[in-house]
């Protein structure tokens, strides 16, 4: 507000096709600096080309894992893996880079920006989690974080913040390297019971750092956990989606909630 910013976060979210109950949840944070005076369109696309990217990479992972025997299961697990690591990281920063450039095209910078950086104007974090019967996977790209509640009230973080990261700096879509930079959590049926899993808490760094201590943090969690556990909670966090988002322009938070029954 001090600076009269637009929001710089955005989510996006999407059920996937195919009578299975895959979900796919992104939320992105653009860097909001002066060399990034677009980083608030930077995290739209970002998060648009992530349930794309996982919309188009799901009608190729779905009949693998339909056509496996329970046998076989691991190894396809273990190739979806691969695929999730090698070649969605890559897609996912190629297809960003080519809607900013789409986006600049369409239009272009003014005079007093001509000189910037083109992806860096557009910087932007990214998380993702996706979920599924079979598997759940999260990719994280900054300093976004996700909590998962379990049925005893039980928190953990997915994919900490890199020790390598030290004060406000964080890893980018505007990276030359950004593809590598993704921190892959790939958890199998197999490995953890996700069913056991209540909730998936995803949010920009300025949530967490809207609490005194981790330990409030995480207690927040918790909280929408039982709160969204019961249809009166449900319908609490509904309306006050609604008027965040009519109210928020200049807010810099963003959060999501994954509910599984």
């Amino acid at each position: 507000k001090k600076k009269d910013l637009p929001n710089q976060d955005a989510i996006a979210f999407h059920k996937l096709p195919g009578g299975s109950s895959a979900l796919v949840m992104a939320v992105s944070d653009g860097h909001g600096s002066e060399k990034c005076p677009r980083s608030d369109i930077g995290s739209a696309l970002a998060v648009n080309v992530a349930v794309k990217v996982f919309m188009d990479s799901w009608s190729l992972m779905k009949p693998k894992l339909d056509e496996s025997e329970a046998v076989d299961r691991p190894s396809t697990l273990a190739s979806i893996e691969r695929h999730i690591r090698k070649d969605i990281t890559k897609k996912l920063v190629e297809n960003w880079i080519s809607a900013v450039d789409e986006h600049l095209a369409s239009v272009p910078f003014q005079a007093e920006h001509v000189r910037t950086n083109r992806l860096l104007a557009y910087g932007a974090t990214l998380t993702i989690v996706f979920l599924c019967e079979h598997f759940s996977a999260c990719m994280r790209l900054g300093d976004c974080e996700v909590l998962i509640v379990d049925h005893e009230s039980k928190v953990w973080r997915i994919a900490p913040r890199s020790k390598e990261q030290v004060g406000e700096d964080t890893d980018s879509l505007c990276m030359p390297d950004a593809e590598k930079r993704f921190s892959v959590s790939f958890q199998g049926s197999d490995d953890v019971n996700l069913a056991g899993n209540q909730l998936y808490l995803i949010c920009s760094d300025g949530y967490e750092k809207a609490f005194e201590s981790n330990a409030g943090f995480e207690q927040s969690a918790i909280d929408f956990a039982k709160l969204v556990s019961t249809v009166k909670g449900h319908e609490i966090i509904e309306k006050d989606r609604k008027s965040t988002r009519l109210n928020s322009s200049h807010a810099n938070i963003s959060y999501a909630v994954f509910c599984l029954k």
